[in-house]
């Protein structure tokens, strides 16, 4: 049963990734939203993956970790990355993948 519900964290952890990956890559889609939610599925890949470890090989460290990154990543996403990436932009050095150059 536990090995079961690891080959699901660990199918889900991939999709999440590459759901990220695309988020992240997209030109197509508006940047600041995209990127938001690529960063977010990106932390979900690493809670799936951190789930692996906890189930598949008893890495009791990772139950720490993967509750620390829930409770202090996720909400610190959508509280401080529009704030710091709007006085970057008025500063003008953004990161060139939140915003187009044109």
């Amino acid at each position: 049963m536990q090995e079961s519900f690891s080959y699901i964290y660990l199918s889900a952890s991939v999709i999440c990734l590459l759901l990220a990956l695309g988020f992240l890559i997209s030109p197509r889609l508006q940047l600041l939203p995209s990127r938001l939610l690529g960063i977010n599925y990106g932390l979900y890949a690493v809670q799936n993956f951190l789930g692996v470890l906890i189930l598949g090989f008893g890495w009791e460290f990772a139950t720490l970790l993967r509750a620390s990154i829930a409770m202090t990543l996720g909400p610190a996403i959508y509280f401080f990355t529009p704030a710091w990436l709007a006085r970057c932009i008025r500063r003008g050095y953004a990161p060139c993948i939140f915003y187009r150059r044109y």
